[in-house]
């Protein structure tokens, strides 16, 4: 018989060393005779359901060490032939390998368990038919968890036993979760929970609440998720729950590493992984050194995540989890390629691909793949990364992928142009930019959707621009940037109108239907463990699969409806006057494409120039500007490093600069965060003293924003916001706020010079649902307070409002929802322009109001200083209360702030940026 010492101070109550070693000496026994021979006292079903009772409130290296023995149990009850007791104890066994999530054995048991049920006690059925629907659920067999739960959970109902019905209802808002059907598994969880404490089940009271908060992330309601697990965390320690109360505090990082703070994020991982560490939960401590890992690539720390993903894949593999180990393959191999370490790469893609193969999961697959062509197309293999793309490409012809779909036709431009194939290349490039400009709407897509989707195409857009200066197509260069830049924005100015053909149910059920896709496609891209990749799959090709069918439907019954977005313009299609230059920016790893368009001699013109510089060295340039700006460093500090910029990006254009009042620029990349009007030239003349300048993210995208813009009657309505006092100190980084006594002063400025009608709001009267309902209704707005932009989570970047007890945040994509109808915003608050860099500008806060609908927003690159804003408030809206253009009045305004003795230093007035349209 084996024997452990480590057991026994893990025993559970009423076990002794003597039981615990005969049972696992039976359990692993081939020929258990021998062993059934000795302890006839034992084999009774009273001390067996004694024992099968104890295995109650274990820790999980318990439950693995016990496995063994709760197989004995099952061979004892079998010999005694008590058929409650042989389901009892095949519930246990079950319920080890969920918790454990250790699958391995477990088929042969679930098959005699749904066999014994049918004759078994309500009781029993209902133990035992949950316990088999969530490893039907696990094991991805959805229509059968589904059957396995209701009929538990109608046995639980006939029984009228609040803490049964409440466990069933737990269950069946796992499936629905499962299935993507997130409101019903919120009714269902939260019926639980009210059953749970009828019942006075603290622990399932915990389980409910953290499983509220896995709910809560996916549906995008972040404030609610870490209610929830503040809760769970609470109810866990009442029911003396470890590990509910470490899964807790993991899964409260998971919600700030999607919010974009990765900081706090990090902090719940490091505690959550000592917990885990202390209770022996093996697979869970696997998981939060893989998300911390994920963590620490993000922040750039290649080697301290390569270490992490070594240690992750070690526990995989003593876990027997193929589909762990083939996630952390994966990962590794996209730090060895940010590493440049494309050898390594390439064969660690290998590796994973082959792990993907064999699980039968072909999206990953495809991705192993991309990234292995693409590390051998920096090695110099092209015609090995065209086979390697060859196989990703007849598994993408069953797997139906947007995002995959550019990335091939990306890759495969680029083999067949280092092959020499250069119609080939150009073939493939355009499809790749069609296929970028035809992504689906994004409008109402969720928080998560919007930044992570459109940032992995920049690139892509920008080497294809630069492969065409390269060669002096500078029409195709800029067909290039229109097909690739700016068109979830164009298309969200477009929305109104593109559908004029649907009922509102009809339009309504698209737009649902199409969200879910996306939302299900995203949420696959991020999905961390294997059995969320497994459910997230599921659900894409559900989604997927439902919305084209209604597409079909739909086409049928109005044949003129075109669903993709508005066609790029070519460059004579723009409104350009001969004051006004265009210059699109493209950055590539290693090049910079500079295209221009004029109007001259009643042509549009173009040229351009291409200069091989690396985005590191761009990138550095302009955060060193950024930082002497901000810091207040000298002038002559300022100026010298603002010529290097101006010399890069303004010098190559010195003679279409001439007789020039207006620029448009369209930013690429780290450009967006550069300080136009900061820009001087060898003789310290800034940019801005030499015209105005104005920003959009492509010049499709610029004339659309003119269109929108198209003369109205003259705005009056006007609305402004303003916020002084931050009460409270919440737990994470937004809450840190200062109060801002210029944030009133500013307010009581700009209404002195618009004079009426104007509805101010001030502090207490600035809360997020007063400032909700009055957004839509003004013809211009003007918010005063702090501001905090997420450059990971775009989209959840947010402006603070007034909170009894801690700031209300509106975030971003809740501005995504209003249609406004202001034709100016202007967003007087800290870095409201900076947003993360994506194919379809920087994406922020002044882009979710571009996109509501303004096709004018002023913003901010930096940390305004209080004491300036109210002065540039009031010189801007008195000229343009008086008929200036706002991209004139914004310009005045700060050439005379930059006039005025105190305010003299560029952080004072080179902050602002005008978005959008410019007339």
């Amino acid at each position: 018989m084996c024997y452990n010492p480590a057991m026994q101070a893990t025993l559970p109550e009423g076990w002794t060393q003597a039981e615990y070693a005969w049972l696992s000496a039976l359990g692993q026994a081939r020929d258990p005779a021998r062993l059934l021979d000795q302890h006839r006292d034992w084999q009774r079903a009273a001390w067996v359901q004694a024992k099968l009772d104890a295995l109650q409130g274990l820790t999980p290296d318990a439950m693995q060490r016990l496995t063994p023995a709760v197989q004995g149990l099952i061979r004892l009850a079998d010999r005694l032939g008590a058929l409650e007791l042989r389901c009892y104890a095949r519930e246990r066994r079950l319920d080890f390998a969920l918790a454990l999530y250790d699958l391995r054995g477990v088929s042969p048991v679930m098959r005699e368990l749904a066999g014994l049920l049918p004759r078994a006690s309500s009781v029993r059925q209902v133990n035992g038919w949950r316990v088999l629907a969530g490893l039907y659920r696990v094991l991805g067999e959805l229509a059968q968890a589904q059957q396995a739960a209701q009929r538990a959970y109608t046995a639980a109902q006939g029984l009228g036993n609040d803490a049964l019905i409440g466990q069933c209802e737990y269950m069946l808002a796992l499936l629905a979760h499962t299935a993507g059907d997130t409101d019903s598994a919120l009714r269902w969880v939260q019926r639980a929970r009210a059953n749970a404490q009828r019942a006075n089940q603290l622990r399932g009271v915990a389980e409910c609440y953290t499983f509220e908060g896995v709910v809560r992330r996916a549906r995008g309601e972040y404030d609610q998720a870490l209610a929830a697990y503040r809760a769970g965390i609470q109810a866990s320690e009442q029911a003396d729950f470890p590990l509910g109360v470490a899964r807790c505090i993991a899964n409260t990082g998971l919600v700030y590493w999607t919010m974009g703070l990765y900081e706090d994020a990090r902090l719940h991982y490091r505690e959550a992984m000592t917990r885990f560490q202390q209770l022996g939960a093996e697979w869970d401590v696997a998981t939060c050194t893989l998300n911390t890992a994920i963590l620490l690539q993000h922040d750039g720390d290649y080697e301290g995540a390569l270490e992490l993903y070594a240690q992750a894949q070690r526990r995989y593999e003593a876990l027997g989890d193929t589909e762990g180990v083939a996630y952390c393959l994966l990962n590794r191999a996209a730090v060895y390629d940010d590493m440049r370490q494309h050898a390594r790469a390439a064969q660690t893609a290998h590796q994973a691909a082959t792990l993907f193969d064999r699980l039968q999961i072909p999206l990953q697959a495809v991705q192993a793949r991309q990234l292995k062509a693409n590390a051998l197309l920096q090695v110099d293999q092209p015609r090995n990364a065209r086979l390697t793309l060859d196989a990703a490409q007849r598994l993408l012809e069953t797997l139906p992928n947007p995002t995959l779909a550019v990335h091939q036709a990306y890759l495969l431009g680029e083999a067949h142009g280092k092959l020499g194939a250069f119609r080939a290349a150009r073939r493939q490039f355009e499809a790749c930019l069609r296929l970028i400009r035809e992504t689906p709407a994004l409008r109402d897509a969720p928080p998560e959707e919007v930044g992570v989707y459109l940032s992995q195409f920049r690139e892509i857009v920008a080497s294809i621009a630069g492969y065409y200066g390269r060669a002096g197509d500078w029409r195709a260069a800029f067909d290039a940037c229109q097909q690739g830049k700016g068109n979830a924005l164009r298309l969200a100015w477009n929305a109104p109108l593109s559908l004029p053909e649907l009922t509102r149910a009809e339009r309504g059920r698209l737009d649902a239907l199409r969200q879910r896709y996306e939302t299900a496609l995203s949420r696959q891209s991020r999905a961390r463990t294997p059995a969320e990749v497994r459910q997230r799959r599921r659900e894409t090709e559900r989604a997927l699969l439902e919305w084209r069918a209604y597409q079909r439907t739909l086409a049928a019954r109005y044949p003129r409806l075109n669903w993709q977005q508005p066609e790029p313009l070519r460059p004579e299609q723009l409104p350009l006057d001969e004051q006004t230059l265009l210059i699109e920016y493209a950055v590539a790893p290693d090049w910079l494409t500079i295209v221009w368009a004029r109007r001259q001699g009643g042509r549009t013109q173009l040229g351009g120039r291409v200069v091989r510089i690396p985005a590191e060295t761009l990138r550095a340039e302009i955060q060193a500007l950024l930082e002497a700006v901000e810091s207040g460093a000298s002038l002559a500090t300022v100026q010298a490093r603002a010529r290097v910029l101006f010399e890069r990006l303004i010098r190559p254009l010195e003679a279409q600069l001439q007789g020039v009042r207006r620029i448009m620029v369209c930013p690429d990349g780290d450009l967006h965060s550069a300080p136009w009007a900061v820009l001087c030239d060898s003789r310290g003349r800034y940019l801005l003293e030499r015209t105005a300048i104005a920003s959009c993210p492509s010049a499709s995208a610029w004339a659309s924003a003119e269109r929108l813009a198209r003369p109205k009657p003259p705005p009056r309505r006007m609305l402004v916001a303003a916020v002084s006092e931050f009460r409270g100190a919440g737990g994470d980084t937004r809450a840190r706020l200062s109060p801002l006594p210029g944030a009133l002063r500013e307010a009581n400025a700009v209404q002195r010079v618009w004079g009426s009608p104007v509805q101010a709001l001030r502090n207490q009267q600035a809360t997020r649902a007063g400032l909700t309902r009055a957004l839509t209704q003004a013809d211009v707005l003007h918010l005063a307070t702090h501001a905090t932009p997420n450059l990971r989570m775009p989209m959840l970047s947010a402006i603070a409002l007034w909170g009894e007890s801690e700031p209300q945040w509106l975030y971003a994509h809740e501005v995504l929802q209003q249609r406004l109808r202001a034709r100016l915003t202007t967003l007087s608050a800290c870095q409201t322009a900076v947003g993360a860099t994506t194919a379809d500008g920087a994406l922020g806060l002044h882009w979710a109001f571009l996109a509501a609908g303004c096709p004018t927003v002023l913003a901010t690159l930096w940390r305004l200083p209080d004491a300036v804003a109210p002065v540039w408030s009031e010189r801007f809206y008195a000229r343009y209360k008086a008929g200036a253009s706002a991209l004139t009045a914004m310009r005045e305004a700060c050439l005379a702030v930059r006039r005025t003795p105190q305010f003299q230093h560029p952080r004072y007035w080179g902050a602002w940026q005008c978005f959008g349209a410019t007339r």
